[in-house]
């Protein structure tokens, strides 16, 4: 018992010399968080410039089964000779999780 004691309290005066302030340890977190921050915004910013900056963009957001998808997928006729060279992305989510892509692209 002694020994947990010994070591609990060698611990503390460990973590007290290390760490004095511990309100300028939560102001360096939370400048890294917002440095962490910053950097996904403008990484976000830059792709949603490069999708909407560059040629023809085709967004469709559809929900339902896999043969309701590929309706609306047909009913959207982005289908055509002047789209030969075409890429796809696709989100695949519960509903809930894909509110922030349907803001970030507008849908």
């Amino acid at each position: 018992m002694a020994q947990v004691i010994g070591a609990e309290i060698a611990s503390a005066m460990g973590y007290a010399l290390e760490n004095t302030d511990p309100l300028a340890e939560l102001h360096t977190l939370a400048e890294k968080k917002q440095q962490h921050l910053d950097a996904v915004r403008a990484a976000t910013e830059t792709l949603v410039a490069d999708l909407n900056g560059r040629g023809t963009t085709h967004c469709l957001y559809a929900s339902g089964s896999p043969r309701q998808i590929a309706g609306q997928i047909q009913a959207a006729h982005p289908f055509d000779h002047d789209h030969v060279f075409s890429a796809a992305l696709l989100f695949a989510a519960p509903v809930g999780a894909l509110a922030p892509l349907q803001e970030l692209f507008g849908l």
